[in-house]
């Protein structure tokens, strides 16, 4: 199948959605598709230098063709020029199907007839600008290219559901790639050793580094290790938590090489916060995210302490993949990492469920077998 994914991420960035895409095109071509990725002209700055395919840690067996996107007039209007552009360059590319994650794109191609695809990650109204967007996604239920919507949760699946009616939907959560090779196996303490706790993401607002600095703070005998942040979030928490010896900011870390951390790790904490707000700002996507963060986690085989979100329960189960704490309770997680810390039977337990459910239901590949099979069984029929 010749296929054409439409995305408006950034890349290289350190941005989780590019690390989405990459994985996604990569898990799509390995399924022995034709596929070519469209993204905007822009770049980091500070990544100008580096091969997209190796900072992601990926295999160039797809092509990327970068269209203008010109953020001098704005992002409403740039956004618009940037659809028209890659929604043509798609129709003349002929693609058997076309996938993405911009809508406005994916809106033309299937009014154009083009057996479209589109992936969401939160509810149109939330995007900028509001009402636009919303209005956009109503129109895209009804074009005639339309084959579905892939929604990243369930909880997003039926938000959609109750705010646009009943329409054609896969829920796809996230995914990882599977660790074969655990460095370190279970990374087994000695009785006197500190115990090793892992944070690896941004640092900014709903993340959780407001917690993670009060629980630095509760327990004093364990070393925390934080992996990300912008140069100007680590200047701050650095700052705020100088007192304390057992905290490590290790900065930005390539994708490919984040696993080097997680295996040295005894346990890794994501404590998210009921409001999340995506890379670059925006609205709270708490209530129907699908963090990356989790399923690498898990793919770790390392015990993993995580906040009690209603959406995260779709994929761990507390007490057998992972400890699920209260996120405005800072005594919940050291109570959690304090019964971890003393006890390596279960955060053994704990990180091979988790490592086991990751590589059998969250991985790449399945993740695109389960869309797939729904999108040519769709060409099929002719749905």
């Amino acid at each position: 199948m010749k296929i054409v994914y439409i995305s408006d991420s950034t890349l290289p960035s350190r941005s989780a959605s590019s690390i989405q895409v990459m994985k996604m095109c990569e898990a799509i071509s390995h399924r022995g598709h034709t596929l070519t990725l469209f993204v905007p002209n822009l770049c980091d700055p500070d990544m100008s230098h580096e091969d997209v395919f190796a900072f992601y840690g990926v295999s160039a067996l797809f092509r990327i063709e970068r269209h203008w996107l010109p953020t001098t007039l704005g992002w409403a209007v740039g956004s618009v020029i940037y659809a028209l552009l890659s929604a043509s360059a798609a129709r003349r590319a002929r693609p058997d199907l076309v996938y993405g994650r911009f809508l406005p794109s994916c809106y033309l191609t299937a009014v154009c007839g083009i057996p479209t695809l589109f992936e969401a990650h939160v509810p149109p109204s939330t995007q900028r600008p509001g009402w636009l967007v919303n209005l956009i996604f109503r129109f895209w239920t009804h074009a005639k290219g339309n084959k579905g919507v892939v929604a990243i949760s369930s909880a997003l699946a039926a938000r959609l559901e109750a705010e646009f009616g009943s329409m054609k939907l896969i829920v796809a959560p996230d995914a990882a790639d599977v660790v074969y090779c655990l460095k370190g196996k279970h990374a087994r303490k000695e009785p006197d050793q500190t115990l090793q706790v892992g944070y690896i993401g941004q640092l900014y607002k709903g993340k959780g580094m407001e917690l993670i600095e009060q629980i630095v703070r509760k327990c004093p005998s364990m070393h925390f290790h934080i992996v990300g942040g912008s140069e100007s979030d680590i200047r701050y928490w650095k700052r705020a938590l100088a007192d304390h010896q057992n905290v490590i900011f290790h900065g930005h870390v390539r994708h490919e090489d984040t696993e080097e951390f997680r295996q040295k790790c005894d346990v890794l904490i994501a404590p998210y916060q009921s409001e999340v707000r995506v890379f670059g700002g925006g609205k709270n996507v708490a209530p129907w995210m699908s963090p990356l963060k989790i399923f690498e986690y898990m793919a770790s085989g390392r015990a993993i302490v995580c906040s009690d979100l209603p959406v995260l329960r779709e994929i761990l189960t507390d007490g057998q993949t992972a400890l699920l704490c209260d996120p405005m309770k800072p005594e919940d997680w050291e109570k959690a990492l304090k019964h971890l810390e003393a006890n390596e039977k279960l955060r053994i337990g704990l990180g091979e469920s988790a490592r086991q459910v990751q590589a059998t239901s969250y991985t790449w590949d399945v993740r695109v077998k389960k869309i797939y099979d729904h999108v040519e069984d769709a060409l099929k029929t002719g749905l």
